[in-house]
C-alpha cells in the first residue's frame, strides 16, 4: 500500500514470507519510484564495516569458510509470536535469516559491493515445533570454488551469537551479538589475536533488543539515500534482499516449512 502510495519505505527483516512475495515487492519498488529497503541493521554497523574492509583489502586471504550461528531458548507457548506460523513464527525467519545475511556479505559479496554471487547448493536439516514453526535448522551452503558456510539457528538452546570469517591468511571473529556487534577479533596465522572494539552511542539507554541503539546507523544510511534521490540502497541492494529469499525458500521446502502463504 506504501509503495503504490509513492511513500518511502524501510520493512524490517524478513521482508516477506517467501520468494514469490519478496519478487513482487521488489518488482513493485522499481516501478514505484520511491525509496525501498529491507531493513538489514547488520550491514551498517561500524563493526561489520571494519570487518567488511579487512576482508575487502584481502589481509585474510580468499574467504573459504563462513561459520555463523543465532541461537536462544525461546517460550514455548503455541501462540507466542515466535512459534505461531499465522505471525510468521520460526526461527529461519526471526534469526537465520541474519545468518544467512552475513553469509551474503562475506561470501556471497566476498567483503565488496561489486553483486552478489549465489550459493550453488543448498542443504539443510531442521526441526518443527508441535504448531508447525521451525525450531532448529542447520544449514550448509556451498559456493563457487567449493567455498563453504556452516549456519546454524535455533530455538532450543543459548549459542555464541558470533559469526566466524575463515581466509587462507587468517581468521576474523564477529563476537555476540554478531547481528549489531560491537568488537571483532583477528588471528592471521601464528601471530597474537588483535580485538577491536567500537562501542555504540548511548550503550546504556533502554532498547527491544541487544545493542538497540545500533539501528541509528540503518536510519542514517536511509537518510542519505533519499537526500541523493536513490530509490535503492547501495549497500543492501534488492538483489541481495532476493538472494537471501531464495536461500530461505530453499531451506523452507527441505525442512517442510509451510506458512499459509505457501499452501
Amino acid at each position: 500500500m506504501a509503495l503504490r502510495a509513492g511513500k518511502h519505505v524501510l520493512c524490517e527483516k524478513p521482508l516477506t514470507l517467501n520468494i514469490q512475495q519478496t519478487t513482487s515487492l521488489v518488482e513493485l519498488a522499481k516501478k514505484s519510484g520511491v525509496f525501498f529497503m529491507e531493513a538489514f541493521w547488520t550491514r551498517f554497523s561500524p563493526t561489520i564495516v571494519r570487518a567488511l574492509s579487512i576482508v575487502a583489502s584481502g589481509e585474510l586471504g580468499e574467504v573459504t569458510h563462513i561459520d555463523c550461528n543465532f541461537g536462544f531458548l525461546a517460550p514455548t507457548e503455541p501462540d507466542h509470536r515466535l512459534r505461531d506460523l499465522k505471525l510468521g513464527g520460526g526461527c529461519l525467519l526471526d534469526i537465520g535469516v541474519y545468518c544467512i545475511a552475513i553469509t551474503n556479505i562475506f561470501m556471497g559479496k566476498k567483503g565488496k559491493n561489486e553483486g552478489t554471487v549465489k550459493p550453488k547448493e543448498v542443504v539443510a536439516i531442521g526441526s518443527l515445533c508441535n504448531t508447525g514453526a521451525d525450531e532448529h535448522v542447520n544449514m550448509m551452503l556451498r559456493y563457487p570454488d567449493s567455498n563453504t558456510a556452516s549456519l546454524t539457528c535455533s530455538f532450543r538452546a543459548q549459542f555464541p551469537i558470533e559469526a566466524v570469517v575463515v581466509g587462507k591468511k587468517g581468521i576474523l571473529t564477529i563476537h555476540k551479538p554478531m547481528n549489531c556487534p560491537t568488537s571483532i577479533t583477528i588471528k592471521m596465522g601464528d601471530e597474537k589475536e588483535k580485538t577491536e572494539e567500537r562501542p555504540l552511542p548511548d550503550p546504556n539507554g533502554k532498547y527491544n533488543f541487544p545493542n538497540g541503539a545500533g539501528m541509528v546507523y540503518e536510519a542514517e544510511h536511509v537518510m542519505k539515500c533519499l537526500e541523493e534521490g536513490r530509490s535503492e540502497s547501495p549497500l543492501h541492494t534488492w538483489e541481495d534482499t532476493l538472494a537471501i529469499s531464495e536461500i530461505v525458500e530453499q531451506v523452507k521446502k527441505q525442512i517442510g516449512l509451510k506458512y499459509d502463504v505457501d499452501k
